[in-house]
């Protein structure tokens, strides 16, 4: 609150540009700066050596509202997610995990940030190469609920299988942790008789052959 300029630039009801929340501007120096010195004060806080192996989350808020900053716009992919109709902000996310991590420098070499793969940061970035140390949690809210992520008949899945598979070489080439947070119901109906026990037979081979390590 005490600086406004953190906040996204996003456009109010009346559609002009305004600093709001709950998005920040993932770019600006500052934002990097404190949520490295975050990680910083929880490890001094719980006496923890600096070569702790330990994951932190640095996913944005739930939902849309992300800058459309010309410094945010700049570093991003300048495409549209087809289902959110937002602005894609895989780049975004990558690039800010990426700052983060070289703003902590050597002194923690084991910590690791992780966001879910979601919404309207549900890609593979195309720009920027993800640090080693990124973790991706795949929330696939968006895709079929009917068909498994292995169905060549679905072409939502088809989609973020593809994105999976380039998760998966990356993580084969550096080590890149991989986890599955998936959905056990029909989001698009809560009440509705619904059963995902082929999709899960389908999918969780699938996942262990991509070297996820978690559930």
């Amino acid at each position: 609150d005490e600086d406004p300029t953190m906040y996204a630039l996003r456009r109010d009801a009346s559609g002009e540009l305004k600093r709001l929340g709950p998005q920040i501007e993932s770019t600006h120096p500052l934002v990097i700066e404190l949520m490295a010195q975050d990680i910083r004060e929880v490890f001094a806080k719980k006496g923890w050596a600096k070569d702790k192996n330990v994951g932190f989350p640095i996913g944005p808020a739930d939902g849309v509202g992300f800058s459309e900053s010309p410094e945010a716009l700049a570093v991003g992919s300048g495409t549209v997610d087809a289902v959110s109709g937002v602005m894609d902000q895989t780049e975004q996310m990558v690039l800010l995990a990426n700052r983060i991590i070289a703003e902590l420098g050597e002194e923690y070499p084991n910590v690791y940030l992780g966001y879910y793969s979601y919404g309207a940061h549900a890609g593979y970035p195309q720009r920027n190469k993800p640090h080693p140390r990124l973790v991706q949690i795949f929330a696939p809210i968006n895709f079929s609920r009917y068909h498994s992520v292995v169905d060549e008949t679905s072409r939502s899945q088809g989609r973020y299988r593809e994105v999976v598979e380039q998760w998966a070489d990356l993580s084969a080439e550096q080590g890149n942790p991989l986890l599955f947070r998936g959905y056990n119901w029909n989001l698009a109906e809560n009440i509705l008789p619904y059963t995902k026990v082929r999709i899960w037979g389908e999918e969780l081979p699938f996942y262990k052959r991509m070297g996820f390590i978690g559930l």
